[in-house]
């Protein structure tokens, strides 16, 4: 059989937690004040080398008749004579590999012919 704990024990030990837990919250005040002494990382991403300089246009801007190729899952066809919008796209199917194109076609608003 155990025998019951005498007063001054149970005192003795709720200082012992007391005083243990001041400690390891001494401790982790200690941590987190060397943590902020130390330099913050610098974070590199991507080459090391300098960016190459910007280089002039080597072709003249579009105008509007001309066709102009961009690339991107969506085209569009202006016919400013017709006054029509027609905006096209690409879309995955559950397929792997296959697309299919949706169109849609709007009139031009006035201020744009």
């Amino acid at each position: 059989m155990t025998e019951p704990m005498n007063e001054n024990a149970v005192r003795q030990a709720a200082v012992r937690r007391v005083m243990a837990a001041g400690f390891a919250c001494l401790l982790v005040a200690q941590a987190g004040a060397a943590l902020a002494q130390q330099a913050v990382p610098e974070i590199l991403r991507g080459s090391s080398a300098p960016p190459l300089p910007p280089r002039p246009a080597t072709s003249e801007p579009a105008n509007d008749s001309a066709d102009v190729v961009a690339a991107g899952n969506r085209v569009w066809f202006v016919d400013k004579d017709e006054g029509t919008l027609v905006g096209c796209r690409l879309i995955n199917t559950s397929y792997v590999g296959a697309e299919r194109i949706e169109c849609s076609a709007r009139d031009l608003p006035e201020a744009s012919r």
